[in-house]
């Protein structure tokens, strides 16, 4: 995609594909700089930008020195990242399973920029395949579940979804398992 819209002191912090903008309807590229939000809506033929909304990061909201941007769950399997703006607020969702991690590290990230602060490392430029580390995550639950069943003396390991985000999650019953997605702690 061409970015040939940034002002030549923007730096790309963070950039998603696949994000609705719930205020427009429409899906398109989420990208985060030092200086703005855009939101940039893709056609369908070519690949090329249509329409490119912008959002300055310093017309975001502070109250008692807390960025005003924040994760709202709208069903099941999709959230989205709420900001709060002087002139308004604006609503992305992200729809995949890995949306609510990845909109805190959104959160994290434009928290740091409106206060001036170091981005924190985990709010780096997303570039795995989608869907690897779910994938990986389920392996990894599965396997341990096999071995562990194999351990004498141990408790009845038992397999299940997260309560919040869905995330497949296995664990020891009578334990508290905190999903990795999410971090959300659950009593088996």
């Amino acid at each position: 995609m061409d970015l040939n819209f940034l002002d030549s002191s923007e730096a790309v912090i963070l950039s998603d594909e696949n994000v609705r903008n719930e205020n427009l309807k429409k899906s398109g590229n989420l990208i985060l700089t030092n200086k703005n939000i855009y939101f940039c809506v893709i056609g369908t033929f070519k690949g090329k930008i249509k329409n490119v909304q912008k959002y300055p990061i310093n017309q975001i909201k502070v109250f008692q020195n807390k960025t005003q941007a924040k994760i709202s769950n709208r069903d099941l399997m999709q959230y989205s990242l709420d900001i709060y703006f002087v002139s308004g607020n604006q609503s992305f969702s992200f729809i995949n399973k890995i949306g609510k991690k990845r909109i805190m590290e959104w959160i994290k990230a434009i928290d740091a920029i409106v206060k001036g602060e170091e981005i924190p490392d985990d709010s780096t430029q997303y570039t795995g395949i989608p869907g690897v580390d779910v994938v990986a995550s389920t392996l990894k639950d599965t396997f341990g579940a096999i071995a562990s069943g194999f351990k004498s003396g141990s408790g009845k390991e038992i397999s299940f979804r997260c309560e919040s985000c869905g995330a497949p999650l296995s664990g020891t019953k009578g334990t508290v398992v905190q999903c990795p997605y999410c971090d959300t702690k659950q009593k088996i």
